[in-house]
């Protein structure tokens, strides 16, 4: 992939890249190749989706369901996406970093809760 980075990166010589450079340069080719980090990579990025998650969380105990809710990072994910469990089941949308943490939230939460309950 020719990117304006790369091409940089060939051109000049390495030891006439300074920190700065390497630093601007390894950015800017994570995003010229559309690289996107992920939750298994960056833990820290799961704060705002575990906060939805406790609002969430109180609408579901408010329509009477019970149950263990929780955010959770599977194994078997290999994109390091994050799910909501619910009673053990993930079910429907993952949870990418760069998804609306309360909207995404809400909405993998019903997709978990209704596979295992069949109520909304």
């Amino acid at each position: 992939m020719s990117t304006s980075a790369t091409r940089e990166l060939f051109e000049r010589l390495a030891v006439e890249l300074t920190v700065a450079d390497l630093v601007r340069l390894g950015e800017a080719l994570l995003d010229e190749t559309g690289f996107r980090s992920t939750f298994a990579m960056e833990p820290g990025l799961l704060a705002p989706f575990e906060e939805a998650l406790k609002v969430v969380e109180r609408d579901v105990r408010a329509s009477g369901i019970a149950g263990t809710l929780q955010m959770v990072l599977p194994d078997w994910d290999v994109m390091g996406m994050a799910w909501v469990e619910f009673e053990g089941t993930c079910q429907g949308n993952c949870i990418r970093p760069e998804d609306d943490a309360l909207w995404s939230v809400a909405d993998a939460t019903q997709e978990a809760v209704m596979e295992r309950t069949w109520r909304v």
